[in-house]
Protein backbone atom coordinates (compact mmCIF):
# COMPACT_ATOMS: atom_id res chain seq x y z
CA UNK A 1 0.00 0.00 0.00
CA UNK A 2 1.39 3.52 -0.77
CA UNK A 3 0.82 5.41 2.87
CA UNK A 4 0.08 8.97 1.52
CA UNK A 5 -1.95 11.89 3.76
CA UNK A 6 -4.63 13.91 2.07
CA UNK A 7 -4.39 17.60 2.62
CA UNK A 8 -5.60 20.59 0.97
CA UNK A 9 -2.42 21.90 -1.16
CA UNK A 10 -1.97 25.62 0.20
CA UNK A 11 0.42 27.31 -2.90
CA UNK A 12 -2.52 25.95 -5.42
CA UNK A 13 -4.14 28.64 -7.87
CA UNK A 14 -7.11 26.48 -7.48
CA UNK A 15 -8.47 26.76 -3.45
CA UNK A 16 -8.01 24.11 -1.34
CA UNK A 17 -7.64 21.62 -3.96
CA UNK A 18 -6.30 18.05 -2.36
CA UNK A 19 -2.94 16.57 -3.03
CA UNK A 20 -1.09 14.11 -1.31
CA UNK A 21 2.03 13.78 1.09
CA UNK A 22 3.57 10.41 1.21
CA UNK A 23 4.12 9.35 5.09
CA UNK A 24 7.26 6.77 4.43
CA UNK A 25 10.28 8.04 2.97
CA UNK A 26 10.87 4.37 1.26
CA UNK A 27 7.63 5.02 -0.62
CA UNK A 28 8.07 8.14 -1.27
CA UNK A 29 11.53 7.68 -3.45
CA UNK A 30 9.71 5.11 -5.25
CA UNK A 31 6.41 6.45 -5.79
CA UNK A 32 7.48 10.34 -6.08
CA UNK A 33 6.08 10.98 -9.86
CA UNK A 34 2.78 10.48 -8.86
CA UNK A 35 2.72 13.54 -7.74
CA UNK A 36 2.45 15.00 -11.09
CA UNK A 37 -1.54 13.07 -11.32
CA UNK A 38 -1.86 16.13 -8.94
CA UNK A 39 -1.89 18.35 -12.63
CA UNK A 40 -4.80 16.10 -13.80
CA UNK A 41 -8.21 17.58 -14.29
CA UNK A 42 -10.28 16.67 -11.29
CA UNK A 43 -13.00 15.20 -13.68
CA UNK A 44 -10.82 13.05 -15.67
CA UNK A 45 -9.61 11.13 -12.41
CA UNK A 46 -13.60 11.03 -11.08
CA UNK A 47 -14.78 10.61 -14.68
CA UNK A 48 -12.69 9.05 -17.01
CA UNK A 49 -9.49 6.88 -14.82
CA UNK A 50 -11.60 5.60 -11.51
CA UNK A 51 -14.35 4.27 -13.54
CA UNK A 52 -11.66 2.12 -15.96
CA UNK A 53 -9.75 0.90 -13.22
CA UNK A 54 -13.04 -0.46 -11.57
CA UNK A 55 -13.50 -2.11 -15.14
CA UNK A 56 -9.63 -3.48 -15.69
CA UNK A 57 -9.62 -4.77 -11.65
CA UNK A 58 -12.84 -7.04 -12.62
CA UNK A 59 -11.30 -8.14 -15.53
CA UNK A 60 -13.54 -6.45 -18.44
CA UNK A 61 -11.98 -4.82 -21.14
CA UNK A 62 -12.02 -0.79 -22.08
CA UNK A 63 -11.81 1.38 -24.68
CA UNK A 64 -8.17 1.88 -25.66
CA UNK A 65 -7.58 5.93 -24.51
CA UNK A 66 -5.28 6.55 -27.04
CA UNK A 67 -7.67 5.55 -30.36
CA UNK A 68 -10.63 6.99 -31.29
CA UNK A 69 -12.61 4.04 -32.26
CA UNK A 70 -14.41 1.13 -30.09
CA UNK A 71 -10.77 -0.92 -30.14
CA UNK A 72 -10.96 -2.59 -26.64
CA UNK A 73 -7.90 -3.41 -24.73
CA UNK A 74 -7.08 -5.09 -20.97
CA UNK A 75 -5.45 -2.43 -19.66
CA UNK A 76 -5.77 1.37 -19.18
CA UNK A 77 -3.35 4.36 -19.63
CA UNK A 78 -3.46 7.73 -17.77
CA UNK A 79 -1.42 9.83 -16.29
CA UNK A 80 -0.04 13.85 -16.97
CA UNK A 81 2.87 14.90 -19.41
CA UNK A 82 5.72 13.43 -17.76
CA UNK A 83 4.10 10.46 -16.03
CA UNK A 84 1.76 7.77 -17.80
CA UNK A 85 1.05 4.65 -15.77
CA UNK A 86 -0.18 1.22 -18.29
CA UNK A 87 -3.24 -0.07 -15.89
CA UNK A 88 -3.17 -3.76 -15.87
CA UNK A 89 -5.40 -5.99 -13.58
CA UNK A 90 -2.02 -7.59 -12.06
CA UNK A 91 0.39 -4.37 -12.45
CA UNK A 92 0.83 -0.86 -13.25
CA UNK A 93 3.80 0.19 -15.36
CA UNK A 94 4.87 3.46 -14.56
CA UNK A 95 6.63 5.18 -16.94
CA UNK A 96 8.06 8.17 -15.78
CA UNK A 97 11.02 11.36 -16.98
CA UNK A 98 9.16 11.89 -20.46
CA UNK A 99 8.79 7.92 -20.99
CA UNK A 100 13.06 7.94 -20.25
CA UNK A 101 12.57 5.36 -16.70
CA UNK A 102 9.64 3.17 -15.96
CA UNK A 103 9.16 0.31 -13.35
CA UNK A 104 6.55 -2.10 -12.12
CA UNK A 105 4.09 -1.74 -9.47
CA UNK A 106 0.99 -4.00 -8.25
CA UNK A 107 -1.91 -2.74 -9.00
CA UNK A 108 -3.56 -3.20 -5.99
CA UNK A 109 -1.27 -0.10 -4.74
CA UNK A 110 -2.28 2.38 -7.39
CA UNK A 111 -6.10 1.08 -7.33
CA UNK A 112 -5.87 1.86 -3.65
CA UNK A 113 -4.23 4.97 -3.64
CA UNK A 114 -6.73 6.15 -7.28
CA UNK A 115 -9.43 5.39 -5.11
CA UNK A 116 -8.56 7.30 -2.10
CA UNK A 117 -7.41 9.95 -3.81
CA UNK A 118 -10.92 10.43 -5.76
CA UNK A 119 -13.03 10.31 -2.37
CA UNK A 120 -11.06 13.16 -1.57
CA UNK A 121 -11.33 14.83 -5.19
CA UNK A 122 -14.98 14.22 -5.04
CA UNK A 123 -15.27 15.66 -1.45
CA UNK A 124 -13.75 18.77 -2.55
CA UNK A 125 -15.74 18.89 -5.56
CA UNK A 126 -18.80 18.86 -3.90
CA UNK A 127 -18.45 20.70 -0.69
CA UNK A 128 -15.53 23.06 -0.99
CA UNK A 129 -15.19 24.04 -4.21
CA UNK A 130 -18.57 25.65 -4.63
Amino acid sequence: MINVKFISDPLSNIPNKPTFIFLDEVVEKKFWMLGELYACDVEYIIEKVIPNLDKIMKGELVQDPTRQDEYLVDYYEFGYDATIIDFYKDKCIINYDFWQSKFEAPSEFIYEFMKEWAKHLEYWKKNINN
